[in-house]
């Protein structure tokens, strides 16, 4: 990196120039690595369906991955990034066992943060997710931010749901 600037007299003209030369390779090659594994993450993420999510309890701000937002039908400035905006999207039925789970969580009571539940897409069908979070706490022990992930596992509930029914004309026919 090459700074240079020119030393006038009152009058303005140029009495020398100053050069400040900085190498600044291994910058560069930290951007570089920097940028490789955020590509590595995102293509990974990417392949297995994972969304991110990353809500801190402090401030209420949260960030949700634009890929949850797509497998809802939906563009990543449609849906706000806080619960406001995802509630009226949550299956009612699910919505008290999130909270619940969520308070035990981190009340303690359960030593992971996991459930399945339902939202519904933007054409109105019900999609299935499986969440999980870790919680990142002050030396208290008081809970700063929740971390984790969210897989559409809506074609593994149907095939679930098919396989049962089969077992059941089976029966059925026995």
């Amino acid at each position: 990196h090459v700074h240079l600037s020119m030393v006038r007299d009152a009058a303005g003209k140029p009495l020398h120039s100053v050069a400040i030369v900085q190498n600044i390779t291994e910058r560069k090659r930290v951007q570089e690595a920097l940028r490789q594994s955020q590509e590595r993450y995102r293509l990974a993420t990417q392949a297995g369906r994972v969304a991110v999510f990353d809500w801190d309890l402090r401030t209420g701000e949260m960030y949700v991955d634009p890929l949850l937002k797509s497998s809802l039908g939906y563009e990543d400035l449609e849906i706000p990034d806080d619960l406001g905006g995802w509630e009226p999207l949550i299956h009612r039925e699910d919505f008290p066992l999130i909270q619940q789970r969520l308070l035990d969580y981190l009340d303690g009571k359960r030593p992971y943060y996991e459930l399945e539940s339902r939202a519904f897409h933007r054409h109105g069908s019900v999609h299935w997710f499986d969440t999980r979070g870790e919680a990142f706490r002050d030396a208290s022990g008081r809970p700063l931010r929740i971390i984790g992930t969210v897989v559409d596992i809506t074609e593994r509930k149907r095939a679930e749901r098919q396989r049962e029914r089969g077992r059941r004309v089976a029966r059925i026919e026995r």
